[in-house]
């Protein structure tokens, strides 16, 4: 199939194939862990094993889902299709398992327990959580996956009782610890900007239904809104 589309590819264009490059680590990756439930930040040069100066294998990963979904300009050829069929590309949303979450986190609390803290090597595996185990989870992969989460870079979201559980065991979202609050400040910031925003818009569209001749101003929708939350 590679051939085929390498053939198809250099017949109309005599551009370097970055698309192939990116597929050829993608296909190491599946050949490797055995899915493509690559986190977004992950980066990589041979294609299995994380490396920070590597490209984002992640990042491209989830625009093929994006461009599949109609969620971009571009579109997905029927042999890239095919060739991402081959290596068992998820197109769909994942529904999160909840269960091996929590089985993650019993893994990470006791690592922290044990240890005093979450300053986990990387490729760190284990059974028990403290100890290094071969056949067991990879807790430093677990424990990125939670932080790029919360920091709105990943599919998943974290719930606030998540959030919690996390911060019970002193997780450090981020690595700079001078910037730490700043930067938490900001995301909760953002967030409440963003929901404010998307209400305010819903309700200035419900209003807009029901009579077009007394609008009130986006202003005092926000006002009024902010008001019944009691936000200070």
């Amino acid at each position: 199939m590679i051939a085929l589309y390498e053939k198809e590819f250099h017949s109309n264009s005599n551009k370097k194939d970055i698309w192939l490059k990116y597929y050829k680590l993608a296909k190491k990756y599946f050949e490797h862990h055995g899915n493509l439930e690559i986190p977004s930040y992950y980066k990589t040069i041979n294609g299995y094993e994380y490396d920070e100066q590597g490209i984002r294998l992640g990042h491209w990963i989830q625009t093929q889902r994006t461009v599949y979904n109609n969620q971009r300009k571009t579109r997905l050829s029927v042999i890239r299709f095919e060739l991402l069929k081959e290596i068992d590309m998820r197109f769909g949303s994942k529904p999160r398992d909840i269960n091996k979450w929590n089985s993650r986190y019993e893994l990470l609390k006791s690592y922290y327990n044990y240890h005093g803290n979450l300053k986990i090597p990387t490729g760190f595996k284990s059974i028990n959580g403290y100890e290094y185990n071969k056949d067991g989870e990879r807790l430093d992969t677990f424990l990125s996956c939670q932080k790029e989460s919360y920091k709105g870079n990943n599919y998943y979201k974290l719930d606030f009782e998540q959030i919690k559980l996390l911060e019970d065991i002193d997780i450090k979202w981020y690595t700079n610890n001078l910037n730490y609050k700043l930067q938490k400040e900001r995301i909760t910031d953002i967030n409440l900007e963003r929901k404010s925003t998307e209400i305010q818009s819903r309700v200035y569209s419900l209003i807009n239904l029901f009579d077009n001749t007394k609008l009130p101003t986006k202003e005092e929708i926000n006002k009024e809104f902010i008001k019944s939350l009691n936000i200070k």
